[in-house]
């Protein structure tokens, strides 16, 4: 019974071990190659973002990246599947009265929105279509924070779920508003301080976001457990 109520929690996490091994993998198979250094021939964490991973032909270097590209759009299309399913599945401990109601379905369609925008990340190659794949980025991220807002404030006003989730989206929360912040007002990549500032704050929220999305997903799973278990006590 446990099982079958908590395989989206268990897909979750599934899909974001998978993405850590995949985009590891895609890294180590890159070709090389950013702005400022043509003759790279490596994948540089400094100076290489996430997307230059998807790229069909390598920045700078131009030179083909089908293994690694191909690793990323899997990586990254599952990470899209699975917050959507995510939010979804999230939403069923939320729904005792109607301010509940409202914060989650607000929360489902900012996330569902913003789980549509990563699969647009992975599916426009940066190298082929430019502007579409930066669209999606800027909206992935700007209706994740939403998503994540709405949910903190439905685990707030009901008391069928463990506070410390929402203590989880709200640290989560501040560092998605910082990483909006650094892209919308932040330096220019353009530079090569700048590259490396938006580079790295790339990763750390990509990483970040794993480790909440997991933290959730292992917590919703336990409250099943613990629901189920009381629910069956005489």
């Amino acid at each position: 019974m446990l099982r079958r109520a908590a395989w989206p929690f268990d897909f979750v996490l599934l899909v974001c071990c998978a993405f850590v091994f995949l985009t590891l993998g895609a890294m180590a198979l890159y070709p090389g190659g950013t702005d400022f250094n043509s003759r790279a021939t490596t994948y540089h964490f400094f100076e290489n973002f996430f997307s230059d991973l998807g790229r069909t032909i390598t920045k700078g270097s131009h030179r083909p990246n089908p293994f690694g590209s191909t690793l990323f759009f899997v990586a990254l299309s599952s990470a899209g599947i699975a917050l959507g399913v995510f939010f979804i599945a999230f939403a069923r401990f939320f729904w005792g009265d109607l301010a509940q109601r409202v914060a989650t379905t607000a929360g489902v369609l900012f996330g569902l929105l913003s789980a549509l925008n990563f699969l647009g990340i992975a599916w426009y190659r940066a190298n082929i279509y430019p502007k579409e794949h930066v669209h999606c980025v800027f909206a992935a991220f700007k209706c994740f924070p939403l998503a994540v807002f709405c949910f903190g404030i439905t685990m707030l006003i009901g008391r069928n779920y463990p506070k410390r989730g929402a203590w989880i989206f709200a640290i989560f929360f501040v560092v998605l508003l910082v990483y909006l912040g650094l892209i919308t007002k932040g330096p220019s990549p353009e530079s090569a301080q700048g590259l490396m500032i938006q580079a790295v704050g790339q990763k750390i929220v990509v990483y970040t976001s794993l480790l909440c999305v997991s933290a959730q997903s292992l917590l919703a799973r336990r409250h099943l457990s613990a629901t189920m278990k009381s629910n069956s006590l005489p």
